[in-house]
């Protein structure tokens, strides 16, 4: 028998390639480290900007036209859960007290119905703001009842746009512009130092 006849068969074998190289990996690394800096900056610069166009607004409103309006809600409703509480967050299942003040009035022509007291952070976002204590709740009311006559003060673009009291939550503002600040500034490092440790690779 011929020693081809015990040749054992060759097996072909190969490697896997893979697609992305390692160049490529640290791109992507690097492309992430200037993203999330450059999204941190971002965010801070619009939480800035939110809290400039707010103060524009209220400044600008001592040229707002005003019209007559009616309230058409005053009252404090018990409610449970957690919306926004201001006073002890002791448990969830405490009742909190939730202010409903709302008014309607003409612009015209056109009938609107709003529920802004004030520029306040409730306005500006948008959500209610529960309190611990029902008498803490109805001091927001004060001086409103159902029915009233009131004064309404209206964006003159926007006449949706309205409130009752010509003022705002300053602290807030001040709150937003110094927390945008540090975030951008925060953002600002970041993309700093990733730049350098790109460069020095």
């Amino acid at each position: 028998m011929s020693e081809d006849t015990h040749r054992q068969p060759e097996t072909k074998t190969g490697t896997v390639s893979l697609n992305t190289t390692p160049r490529e990996v640290s791109g992507c690394t690097q492309t992430v480290f200037l993203l999330v800096p450059v999204g941190i900056m971002a965010l801070g610069a619009a939480v800035i900007f939110m809290a400039l166009y707010w103060w524009h607004d209220y400044q600008s409103s001592a040229d707002w036209p005003t019209t007559s309006g009616t309230i058409t809600r005053a009252e404090v409703e018990s409610v449970r859960g957690k919306t926004i509480i201001i006073g002890n967050d002791d448990d969830a299942g405490d009742p909190q007290y939730c202010p409903h003040l709302v008014y309607s009035y003409t612009v015209n022509g056109r009938a609107y119905t709003n529920d802004d007291l004030y520029f306040s952070v409730q306005a500006l976002l948008d959500f209610d703001t529960n309190y611990d204590t029902r008498a803490r709740a109805e001091r927001y009311l004060d001086g409103y009842r159902t029915g009233q006559r009131v004064t309404v003060i209206y964006h003159p673009d926007d006449p949706q746009q309205a409130i009752l009291e010509r003022r705002i939550d300053e602290l807030y503002v001040y709150a937003a512009i110094g927390g945008g600040m540090v975030g951008a500034a925060i953002g600002l490092a970041a993309l700093v130092s990733g730049v350098l440790r790109i460069v020095r690779g």
